[in-house]
């Protein structure tokens, strides 16, 4: 499975994400930088790639405009350090979410208490 990371996290989490055996890309590296969420919205759809993000606008644009279309995994932590966000990704790594073929119908979304996911069939 391929992982978009969107402008708002930091590159470094990519090279994190591929040491720990993920195929993940920068937005940037895609030529979405800049780019409007829809834009990068047909970009995850047309390359079967989840998006992982902070931006909470995501959420909507999954369930209001393209349910289970997509997949996005948003970020919510008090702390905006690469050192937070790894650790959430890392959960979701431990309780297998990252290499779950759903993921890529699925919204999921993890803070500090835990984690919701909210899968569709497409």
């Amino acid at each position: 499975m391929l992982f978009l990371l969107d402008e708002n996290l930091s590159p470094r989490l990519v090279a994190w994400l591929k040491r720990i055996g993920y195929d993940a890309k920068p937005a940037r590296a895609v030529g979405l930088k800049g780019k409007s969420d829809e834009d990068i919205i047909s970009w995850i759809k047309e390359n079967n790639a989840v998006i992982i993000t902070s931006d909470l606008d995501f959420g909507e644009f999954f369930y209001f405009r393209n349910l289970g279309n997509f997949g996005v995994i948003i970020l919510r932590s008090r702390s905006q350090s690469i050192s937070a966000f790894k650790k959430l990704i890392l959960k979701l790594h431990r309780d297998g979410v990252l290499n779950d073929s759903r993921l890529i119908h699925s919204l999921v979304v993890i803070d500090e208490k835990g984690y919701r996911w909210r899968q569709f069939n497409s």
